[in-house]
């Protein structure tokens, strides 16, 4: 295959603020492995009001999040606002986004964390040519443990690879390389 340049796009309200130089080259190391030329990011973090709009908008199209205690506490304060007659979407948003902070952004989604260390990604299934799908996941499993920390999609295998309808992936940023090589460190010369 021929040497190219990985594009990384980014979808309408997508920003690519917490985008670090390291994240940017192991996702261009994962598209040249698996001879993907474009992947199109279609999540990344979410401050308490990003994920408030994001639950809002899957809770309008009938796709409430079926996973943690705290999604179903955000879900409970999106019903609650509905059942007391409220229909302004920024009311409700604004509701959520509280009620998020309280619990702390973190426990309801992991695009909420804080980025210094880690930054999740999802990348787009449906944009990427199907043949390419099987190298990208493989492209990425070389990576776990490496720069890659958490990986999920939709032919995960048991392990340290989740179930996702999309390509999820946990990358790690400087600071958060630095932290394991410190531990790291800190292990072989403890041992």
């Amino acid at each position: 295959m021929s040497a190219f340049t990985p594009k990384i796009s980014f979808s309408a309200g997508i920003s690519s603020d917490h985008i670090t130089g390291l994240v940017r080259s192991t996702l261009e190391s994962i598209c040249l492995a698996a001879g993907v030329q474009e992947i199109w990011i279609t999540s990344a973090y979410r401050d308490a009001e990003g994920q408030a709009a994001a639950m809002y908008d899957n809770l309008e199209q009938g796709k409430p999040a079926s996973g943690n205690a705290a999604q179903r506490q955000i879900t409970k304060v999106y019903k609650q606002q509905l059942a007391d007659g409220e229909t302004n979407a920024e009311t409700i948003k604004s509701a959520m986004a509280d009620k998020i902070t309280a619990i702390g952004p973190e426990k309801v989604s992991k695009h909420a964390k804080r980025p210094d260390c880690v930054v999740v990604v999802d990348v787009s299934l449906n944009r990427m040519p199907q043949s390419r799908r099987p190298w990208f996941v493989e492209a990425t499993r070389a990576k776990i443990g490496l720069w890659v920390v958490g990986f999920g999609h939709p032919f995960a295998r048991k392990g340290k690879e989740f179930f996702d309808p999309v390509f999820h992936l946990e990358l790690l940023t400087e600071l958060g390389q630095s932290g394991v090589i410190d531990l790291a460190e800190q292990q072989r010369t403890t041992a």
